[in-house]
């Protein structure tokens, strides 16, 4: 019996389980006591009391029958004929949980199959792959999966899908970072060919060289393996890191990606797409 079922009157220990092991230790106690009984009227008594032994023993085989009923599927004897509801109850719940066992074994490669196939030509779209990890989820939920079960069977289409949304903003971050690596690879040039002052076009390309090292860690952070780790977080720290932009442009960049941004957060907080259609349709344009 569930708990939110039980009335006021019930204590909280007294399931159907406590129940059944109640009433078959009172069997089998009624069992042990019934034989004793009737071998000691036989052991003492005479012809007479032969019949009473019998009933005694008798009824003490049947208590024991009714004790070890449990561990037979079916039973037939004496009249009855029956079959174990417990044991009926075990094979159900045996089967329940290799069902489980199984979905979850198909539902984590699917997600890696499904998250690895086609990124780089014609594969499933945004919307199918949406679509089937919410049936993967219910599934899994009807089951009765544990819930770290479940997050794990679907961890890939998320982190997948959080790599996809991060990357939206790579292009304009890398416009971005040009502007600002501009400047060292025009001093550069500016030394002509060939070169006469050696030392100052050495120092120019140096840090030229530094700041495009600083602009290429930044872009690291939207790596799938910098995602997997880190997350957003991530790039936010690559982005504050990078002494090539100022915490102006850094907010305005921001601002100005605020929708994605937001998108972003929302799908590593919640594990849900905050836009779906937006997010789907996305794909169209990419």
């Amino acid at each position: 019996m569930a708990d939110e079922d039980k009335k006021w009157w019930q204590p909280t220990w007294l399931n159907g389980d406590s129940v059944r092991a109640f009433v078959r230790l009172i069997m089998g106690g009624f069992g042990i006591a019934l034989f004793g009984i009737g071998t000691n009227i036989l052991a003492n008594g005479n012809a007479d009391n032969a019949t009473l032994a019998g009933v005694a023993i008798g009824g003490g085989g049947f208590c024991l029958i009714f004790f070890f009923l449990t561990q037979f599927k079916k039973f037939k004897g004496f009249g009855i004929e029956a079959e174990s509801w417990e044991r009926e109850m075990e094979d159900a719940k045996r089967i329940t949980t290799n069902l489980r066992n199984l979905s979850q074994l198909v539902a984590e490669p699917s997600m890696m199959v499904l998250m690895r196939t086609g990124r780089w030509g014609s594969g499933t779209s945004r919307r199918e792959a949406h679509d089937l990890v919410s049936r993967f989820k219910e599934l899994l939920i009807a089951t009765e999966a544990p819930k770290e079960d479940i997050e794990r069977a679907v961890s890939d289409y998320f982190r997948y899908t959080l790599f996809d949304m991060v990357n939206q903003l790579r292009k304009p971050l890398k416009n971005m970072l040009d502007k600002k690596i501009n400047p060292f690879n025009e001093a550069v040039r500016k030394f002509g060919n060939p070169v006469t002052d050696l030392a100052g076009h050495s120092a120019a390309c140096e840090a030229s060289r530094e700041a495009s090292k600083k602009a290429e860690r930044v872009l690291e952070s939207l790596t799938m393996e910098s995602i997997s780790v880190d997350g957003f977080s991530g790039v936010l720290d690559a982005l504050r890191d990078c002494d090539l932009l100022s915490d102006t442009e850094i907010d305005n960049f921001l601002e100005t990606h605020k929708d994605v941004v937001a998108d972003i957060r929302f799908l590593e907080e919640h594990k849900k797409l905050r836009r779906p259609e937006v997010w789907f349709d996305s794909e169209a344009v990419e």
